[in-house]
Parts: structure tokens; sequence; C-alpha cells
């Protein structure tokens, strides 16, 4: 009897829960050279979507070489939006000055699968603005 519990113990295949890098990327495309916005996207990786009814943040440190008219959003606000299976946000900037500036800040969001879904919180994120 205790063969066949340890044999069907055996075999039952236990799957560790995917790491974040496994569930989700994170892109940012520049739109304009000293002015104009960059669009920051969360990427589902293959097998997960977006969770769009939960209220998806970002949140920048503030730049004193630049000028973001705003530094907090959120899907409540209709700033965060659903694009096919991504979660985008656009963020407008003005460049003080001539030099590449380098934003920082937080974001929180969900990503799904058909088993669960996973709340990602203050998740750092860092990205260049580049007057090209």
């Amino acid at each position: 009897m205790i063969s066949i519990i340890l044999t069907t113990l055996l075999s039952l295949q236990i799957s560790a829960p995917p790491k974040a890098k496994d569930m989700y990327k994170f892109e940012f495309q520049q739109f304009g050279k000293n002015e104009g916005y960059v669009q920051f996207s969360v990427i589902p990786q293959p097998g997960f979507k977006w969770g769009e009814l939960y209220d998806s943040t970002l949140t920048l440190k503030d730049n004193k070489n630049l000028t973001l008219p705003k530094r907090s959003f959120s899907r409540l606000n209709k700033d965060f939006v659903q694009k096919g299976k991504n979660g985008v946000v656009k963020i407008p900037f003005s460049l003080k000055s001539k030099k590449k500036q380098v934003v920082e800040g937080v974001t929180n969001f969900l990503i799904c699968c058909e088993r669960f879904c996973k709340p990602f919180r203050n998740i750092k994120i860092k990205f260049n603005i580049d007057v090209k």
C-alpha cells in the first residue's frame, strides 16, 4: 500500500509558479525629440494576458532636466489602456536639457493566465529619453 502511495506521489508533476520574467516584459518607445511622449507597454509573455480590470498604476520620479506634465498614471483615470493583450500608457515629456535623460519610477499591474492572476506591485522601471 505504501509503495502505491509513494509511486502516485512521485508520478505527480508539481509545477513551480512561473518567474516574473516568464510572465511579462516592458517596452518603451519614444515619439518626438525634445517634446513628445514615451509609450510604456506591459507586454505579457505567451500564455498570459494583462489584467485590464486591475487598477494598474505608474508613478514617475521628478527629474529637473525634464518636464513631465503628469507623473502619476492609472487605469481608473484612463491613462492605462488595453491594446491587444498589452497594457499601455503614454507619458508626455518636454526636455529642458540637450542630453539624454533617465526616467525612473514604479508600476503596479496584474498579469493573468488560465489558472491564476498575479499582481505585481512596486516594480521599478527605468528608461531613457534621448534627444536623438
